[in-house]
């Protein structure tokens, strides 16, 4: 091949990371070429039919790197180059040979926004008979629901799947029993999970200490969904269930009444607790180590778990 291709085909991908890596110049694309080992992958990629991956991400602020495999640890976003088939790479078949795309910081947001802004769009463009578009995106959509749900649990919250478009995708008061149907399944699914984080505390704690992180995670986690339950969306939800006459309309105002009753008790226990966070710490790393010093402890515990009972004895 002549080097002048070569020289076509490494433009080719230096347009399309510069695109994407935003911030990212020419320069430092170009920099990443003198690199021995980022300018090997590149070649191997582009004329070894059976390495079909390259990968190309920030090895540090200013520098980026081009490798075979993608890294441990991903500080950035990362972009991707995919061959549809294991062929060399040349300027006649690069643009439907290669595939590329970037991945972010934090891939599952980035999934689920790639179904809902991207995919789902293009889905309901698609010449379908009816019942398979339909059944095609109830399947992507529960995927995003179940997807949306993880990220919730990855940062230590209940995340409640709101159906798509429900703050503008229908009239409050004239709803096709359809529409009813898809709402009361996002009910089932948002009381599953709430009954989850009502559940009670357990009878036992490995040290005080995690009594305390219980209750500051359950308060965090019950405003959480006490602020989605008072969304817009959410409420519009419920006054169409219940206009429907639903019959999980009842059922699930209750739970919303029974979270009312949780949070106000999470929240109070947490700010009841939280003084003897740092007496609790002491005592725990020093039970470890010196006996001795335990005493002295002990006093301002005591006395904060008496005003804590005499002040809510009643």
């Amino acid at each position: 091949m002549e080097s002048s291709e070569r020289d076509q085909r490494i433009q080719w991908l230096e347009a399309r990371v510069v695109s994407s890596l935003k911030k990212t110049h020419s320069d430092l694309f170009k920099r990443m070429l003198s690199k021995e080992d980022s300018l090997t992958s590149i070649q191997d990629f582009l004329s070894t039919p059976e390495i079909r991956h390259l990968f190309i991400y920030f090895a540090s602020s200013d520098s980026l790197i081009a490798s075979l495999t993608p890294p441990s640890l991903l500080s950035k976003k990362l972009l991707y180059f995919l061959k549809k088939t294991p062929v060399e790479i040349t300027m006649k078949n690069i643009a439907n040979e290669v595939l590329n795309g970037d991945i972010n910081t934090g891939p599952l947001r980035h999934m689920l926004s790639l179904c809902s802004e991207i995919y789902i769009p293009l889905m309901r463009k698609q010449d379908l008979p009816e019942d398979v578009l339909k059944e095609s995106l109830d399947a992507l959509q529960r995927f995003i629901d179940s997807a949306y749900v993880t990220l919730g649990s990855t940062q230590g919250k209940t995340l409640l799947p709101l159906l798509p478009g429900s703050s503008n995708n229908f009239s409050i008061n004239e709803i096709a029993r359809e529409k009813v149907f898809a709402l009361e399944s996002a009910v089932v699914l948002w009381s599953k999970q709430i009954k989850s984080v009502l559940a009670p505390s357990p009878n036992s704690w490995v040290n005080p200490l995690n009594e305390l992180d219980f209750w500051s995670t359950k308060a965090g986690n019950l405003n959480s969904i006490h602020m989605q339950l008072d969304s817009e969306p959410a409420k519009q939800v419920l006054q169409v269930l219940e206009n429907a006459q639903s019959n999980f309309a009842v059922p699930f105002q209750q739970l919303v009444n029974e979270i009312a009753i949780a949070r106000k008790e999470a929240i109070e226990n947490n700010r009841v607790l939280q003084p003897l966070s740092k007496y609790l710490q002491s005592l725990t790393q020093t039970g470890n180590s010196d006996f001795t010093s335990l005493p002295e402890l002990f006093t301002p515990i005591i006395h904060f778990i008496r005003l804590i009972w005499v002040k809510f004895k009643n």
